[in-house]
């Protein structure tokens, strides 16, 4: 009981540290103004152009038709029987060139 008295009463000493934090170095940025809103036949042109097929899209197309596989699968470095795997892939644009399945 003695020790948990001695223990409770015991003087907490706070220690307070101060740092000098420097200003910082970089330029404040320069708020920009917006633009006006755009009206919406304004808006859905500016989204049927960004949504538009590009260049990408028609290297993907160039892929498109049916592929014969053929896989290979090591269950180990020294496999004597790997297994092996004939397939098809079919690939094809869908939504109107945006999108390979």
């Amino acid at each position: 009981m003695l020790s948990l008295l001695l223990a409770s009463c015991k003087k907490e000493e706070t220690k307070t540290v101060t740092t000098d934090i420097e200003k910082d170095s970089i330029a404040p940025v320069e708020e920009t103004t917006t633009a006006a809103p755009l009206d919406s036949a304004t808006m859905q042109k500016a989204w049927e152009q960004y949504m538009t097929p590009g260049e990408p899209h028609q290297m993907f197309a160039k892929d498109e038709g049916t592929w014969a596989e053929e896989a290979t699968m090591y269950m180990s470095a020294n496999d004597q029987n790997p297994q092996k795997w004939k397939m098809t892939a079919v690939t094809k644009m869908i939504l109107g060139g945006r999108y390979q399945e």
